[in-house]
């Protein structure tokens, strides 16, 4: 799955265009996260999900896609 495919996946089920954030050291798990967010506001929410590089691969995408875990 290709960046592109993911963010269309995203718009299609109602989320914002993900972005790519870099996690904090000594803090988070994983290096950097792909974070989708839904909603605006109080009503707001996200989610992030750890990659191991700042570019995901298209397994890492396929697996959100697969697994999502969303609202």
């Amino acid at each position: 799955m290709t960046w592109q495919q993911f963010c269309a996946w995203c718009t299609k089920n109602g989320f914002n265009p993900p972005t790519v954030i870099k996690g904090v050291s000594g803090r988070d798990s994983y290096p950097y996260y792909v974070r989708i967010t839904w909603g605006s506001g109080r009503d707001q929410g996200s989610k992030g999900y750890g990659i191991a590089t700042q570019t995901p691969t298209s397994a890492e995408l396929q697996e959100i896609v697969n697994n999502p875990c969303l609202p």
